[in-house]
């Protein structure tokens, strides 16, 4: 095994900014610059025109994006420092802003005719993809007054919303005892005691993770108020059919296609029954409580050093496919692995992909034991 690879921090050099001020400058440049393409649309524009008023606008919102991942992975480190949460609001500010400042691009294609739609989509090239997703949601659009109030919106309370929820939940701690010594683990801790081979511990910690979840009236209040201005919103002002209608539309599926997807999971749903009465078998359970749904199907006691696992990973991928494990393994020499959890970061494991230049970046929990690995 390959003794390089070693647990750490990743590195946002890629990313961060040095100078977050200067940086917002330069993004201002970029957006004054773009502004100026406003005279040049309309619906007899050039396929030369159009090309370069896209070119300008891809060129902002990939500024744009970098700049908000970098600080929403730096707060995802410790989702406590409040130098991070600081800075993160303020990317989430400017960032909101500068798409205040190239919004008439989308304005524009909203407001074309049948028409104009033809001719513009007959130059468009490339960009017809993104000139149709914007076209489509004409008819939930509201005047221009409105949506800046919802733009504004947006900006103070919904990303605010899953801040302090993240923060919430990552300063949850469960007194413990674990080897005869009292301990307060943290949430992401919790979450894998949880997956435990041990059906007392998961039954244990699953209770534990419920009962703090229920007990926290922040939590309810979140909840509460984020259900109500979505369904204020979408449902009341922007008029679709139903909460869900809202993300069905933004993956571009209509709401029979998913209603057929759920209605064949319903039909179908001894397939998955089968599933969990083969699962209680191998664990040698008559039937599974709630809390044994995520337990590990068989035991393993070994335990495997960081390159160890890393190894093993990247040694399946290979068996997969050699291009896979050359990607995967492309994250962590190019110190995009998080690795070291402080117990505080936002969320428990994820991929952040930034943009199609960019290496993902990768956290992960650190265990030693095969059913994490796997």
């Amino acid at each position: 095994m390959d003794e390089t690879y070693k647990s750490g921090s990743w590195d946002l050099s890629d990313i961060l900014p040095k100078d977050f001020d200067a940086k917002c400058n330069e993004i201002r440049s970029l957006v004054n610059s773009f502004s100026r393409c406003k005279r040049k649309l309309n619906r007899s524009i050039s396929r030369e025109d159009l090309s370069d008023v896209f070119r300008q606008f891809n060129g902002v919102r990939y500024e744009l994006e970098r700049l908000y991942a970098a600080y929403d992975l730096r707060f995802s480190e410790d989702s406590s420092d409040s130098e991070s949460s600081r800075m993160l609001f303020n990317a989430e500010s400017f960032m909101k802003d500068m798409q205040d400042k190239i919004s008439f691009l989308d304005d524009w294609i909203i407001s074309l005719s049948p028409l104009g739609m033809k001719k513009v989509m007959s130059r468009a090239g490339k960009n017809c993809t993104y000139i149709k997703k914007t076209a489509r949601g004409k008819r939930f659009n509201l005047d221009d007054n409105v949506e800046k109030i919802f733009s504004l919106k947006e900006s103070t309370s919904a990303d605010l919303r899953c801040k302090v929820y993240e923060q919430i939940v990552s300063s949850f701690r469960y007194p413990i005892l674990i080897v005869g010594v009292k301990r307060r683990i943290p949430n992401k801790e919790m979450i894998l005691r949880r997956s435990s081979q041990d059906a007392l511990v998961r039954a244990d910690a699953d209770e534990r993770w419920h009962m703090k979840h229920a007990s926290s009236q922040a939590l309810a209040e979140l909840y509460v108020a984020t259900a109500k201005d979505w369904h204020n919103e979408y449902v009341k002002v922007r008029k679709y059919h139903s909460p869900m209608s809202v993300v069905n539309f933004e993956n571009e599926l209509s709401d029979e296609v998913v209603e057929a997807l759920l209605d064949s999971c319903r039909r179908n749903v001894g397939l998955f029954q089968r599933y969990f009465k083969a699962k209680a078998k191998l664990l040698g359970f008559e039937k599974l409580r709630f809390s044994d749904i995520l337990a590990p199907a068989a035991k393993s006691s070994n335990q495997y050093k960081f390159h160890e696992a890393i190894g093993l990973v990247l040694s399946s991928f290979g068996e997969f496919s050699p291009k896979f494990r050359r990607l995967a393994e492309n994250v962590i020499l190019s110190g995009h692995l998080h690795s070291e959890p402080s117990g505080n970061e936002a969320a428990t494991e994820f991929c952040y992909a930034v943009d199609p230049k960019t290496v993902p970046y990768v956290m992960i929990n650190r265990r030693k034991d095969l059913d994490y690995i796997v």
